[in-house]
């Protein structure tokens, strides 16, 4: 007997959409640096660390990071960041937060200031939002007669939005931004 013959059946095949972001986990890194103005002797060393405490693959991820550094080999300073990040479920879009310390030092002064920030990345335009406060005042550096001499922190708020101009093939994208600060 002659095998039946069938009919073709057609593959329904669903485009899947292009994410903005994909991976299997955020892993933990350490970094080491030394810096220098061009050709000069070496002006600063960092070392910083990023830590994923926890992650829901593809959907969001809580993460604290700090940085310590070493100004021309005697003023110190860190930061120390808490932050979320959130993608949407169509994937084109990152939604994201912080809340930051940082400490720093000059020759005469140490200061310490709270940063908090929210940002949107997406395939086309990015906004961020940065907020700094300083917790104390002006501090004292230099008393002279007739004139005294202080440094002062301020209060800061950055706001920026950046569009991309070009892509290039698995080497992503030169985008542009505006920033007020």
């Amino acid at each position: 007997a002659a095998p039946a013959e069938t009919e073709p059946v057609a593959e329904i095949v669903e485009p899947v959409p292009e994410q903005l972001c994909s991976f299997s986990s955020v892993p933990s890194s350490i970094s080491v640096g030394l810096g220098s103005a061009a050709g000069e002797t070496p002006e600063f060393a960092s070392v910083g660390a990023f830590l994923p405490i926890a992650q829901v693959l593809g959907q969001n991820l809580t993460y604290l990071s700090g940085t310590g550094r070493l100004d021309n080999f005697d003023d110190i300073g860190t930061n120390v960041i808490l932050g979320h990040r959130l993608y949407n479920s169509s994937g084109t879009r990152l939604y994201g937060g912080y809340l930051a310390y940082d400490l720093s030092t000059t020759d005469d002064s140490t200061f310490n200031q709270l940063g908090v920030g929210l940002e949107t990345l997406g395939k086309v335009w990015d906004g961020r939002f940065n907020a700094y406060f300083p917790l104390e005042g002006r501090q004292l550096i230099a008393e002279n007669p007739g004139e005294n001499i202080f440094e002062n922190p301020l209060t800061a708020l950055e706001a920026e939005v950046g569009t991309k101009l070009l892509s290039f093939d698995n080497a992503g994208d030169l985008r542009a931004y505006l920033t007020g600060y």
